[in-house]
């Protein structure tokens, strides 16, 4: 593939995936927004254990075939695809059961053992997932994010709305869980329907060894991925309690939906792109295509960190009420980490795509003791130290990663490091000009909110034009080129 079409490919995925995400993204933002002011800290500190407890069931499940149909990029041999099927289903059909028989043990670790039947119900969740995740791997595989977009905003419609009817109706925590499975079957069904792919139960002889071998090193990076990311909701469950969890998961949202999410959004595209770069380019290799995505990414990512983090406090009160007041001080570290880990995704795509990922594998398998270590620490300090140890473990790892990344692209540390940069000063400039409108206009209210937030944009418009100048004229050149046709239609200058 060319640069040119790499980057058009790009472009494309990016496009309907961030269509996908920011209509599916803001259904279950309102969906949240409602259910705050009608479910206690409690009832959400259950859904977040539960959350978990699926999460890793579906990861382990899946014996990584989703990456492994993305990353062999073969569009010829159907019964690769039907093997990946098969293996995906067989698996999700005993861990699920395997799941509602461990359910009862896993809620007494969260403190919650009377909301056992509800982790018996959510464990069937990854079987439902993997009636659609093949479907979803060729997708992927094959850049279709328009069509793929359909599957992934009906199951947060699904998702949200059953879940607010349910909670009106008074079913608390069972409503998001119910909630939760509806959305997977709506989304598993809506990838049969969108999909060319037809299923059929059957194990190729030839390629399944080489698909299961690259599977389960995705496999066990993404459970490791799962259980860094996760580990400290399982101490606050099983140290703090649920009310504790319940406050620490809502104070995710609002950074998960404006900067994790993204980063997986972009992520989704670039790990198929990069990996059909790959075949394209003979090996060669993806290091030009993977330095552009992280100068990018962080250009974005460290400017709205730094001011979700200063604008936490308030958006936790405006947005979800004051009852979740207590939550601000998380979100602030909350952002600083996303802000962090979003930087790393490009780097982690690149892995994948190269095959590489056992390296990655033996970096989480080295962390994760001394991170779950130092969050069991700092849990008797509270919601909020274990926050800020999460942002200072995921800073270290950061910079494990980069340092391994520079070898695998075989590319100078310093030339990875550098791409950070533009995004750094421009969090500077917009951390700046954020901290100095709080000074002015103090408080936790709407005001103080909004303003802060316009500055924040008017900061990181400056920014850019500042660090990134080629940057700023095409994105200028291209909202005047899209203003022409609304300028000719009113018949005058606009």
């Amino acid at each position: 593939m060319s640069t040119k079409g790499f980057g058009s490919a790009m472009r494309s995925g990016v496009f309907w995936s961030t269509a996908a995400f920011v209509a599916g993204r803001l259904l279950s933002l309102v969906a949240m927004v409602i259910l705050a002011r009608i479910l206690v800290p409690a009832e959400f500190g259950i859904l977040a254990a539960i959350v978990v407890y699926v999460g890793l069931i579906e990861l382990v499940s899946d014996l990584g075939m989703r990456a492994a149909v993305v990353y062999e990029q073969d569009t010829a041999k159907g019964e690769l695809l039907d093997s990946a099927f098969t293996i995906n289903l067989v698996l999700a059909i005993l861990l699920s059961a395997l799941g509602v028989a461990l359910a009862p043990v896993v809620a007494d670790l969260f403190q919650v053992p009377a909301a056992a039947d509800l982790f018996r119900l959510a464990a069937i969740n990854p079987l439902i997932v993997a009636m659609g995740n093949i479907h979803d791997a060729v997708l992927l595989r094959d850049l279709q994010f328009r069509r793929r977009a359909i599957p992934q905003i009906i199951r947060a419609f699904v998702r949200g709305a059953l879940s607010i009817a349910l909670a009106v109706a008074g079913f608390g925590a069972a409503a998001l869980v119910i909630g939760l499975l509806a959305g997977s079957l709506a989304w598993s069904i809506s990838l049969w329907i969108v999909s060319t792919y037809g299923p059929r139960l059957k194990l190729a002889v030839r390629g399944v060894g080489r698909m299961i071998s690259y599977g389960l090193g995705a496999a066990a990076l993404e459970l490791l991925a799962v259980a860094t990311t996760r580990v400290d909701v399982v101490v606050i469950g099983a140290i703090i309690g649920p009310a504790a969890l319940g406050l620490y998961t809502v104070a995710y949202r609002i950074p998960e939906l404006i900067l994790e999410s993204v980063a997986w959004n972009v992520s989704a595209v670039a790990f198929p792109a990069l990996s059909r770069e790959r075949v394209a380019s003979e090996h060669t290799g993806v290091g030009d295509g993977t330095i552009a995505l992280l100068r990018y990414q962080a250009l974005f990512a460290l400017p709205v960190a730094a001011a979700l983090a200063l604008l936490a406090p308030a958006l936790m009160v405006v947005v979800f009420s004051p009852r979740w007041a207590a939550a601000g001080g998380v979100a602030a570290a909350v952002a600083i980490l996303f802000g962090i880990s979003a930087c790393l995704f490009p780097l982690g795509d690149a892995f994948k795509a190269l095959g590489r990922q056992r390296i990655l594998v033996a970096i989480n398998v080295a962390f994760l003791p001394v991170l779950a270590g130092s969050i069991i620490a700092a849990a008797p300090l509270g919601i909020e130290a274990v926050a800020w140890v999460r942002v200072a473990s995921q800073a270290l790892f950061g910079a494990v990663v980069l340092i391994a990344a520079a070898k695998v692209l075989s590319v100078r540390t310093l030339r990875i490091g550098s791409a950070l940069l533009p995004g750094a000063l421009a969090a500077a400039v917009v951390g700046g000009g954020v901290e100095l409108t709080r000074i002015l206009v103090p408080g936790d209210g709407m005001v103080a909110l909004m303003a802060g937030a316009l500055v924040a944009v008017a900061c990181f418009a400056g920014a850019v034009r500042l660090v990134m100048p080629d940057l700023a004229r095409r994105a200028g050149s291209v909202l005047r080129t899209r203003r022409r046709p609304l300028r000719v239609a009113l018949g005058g200058p606009l």
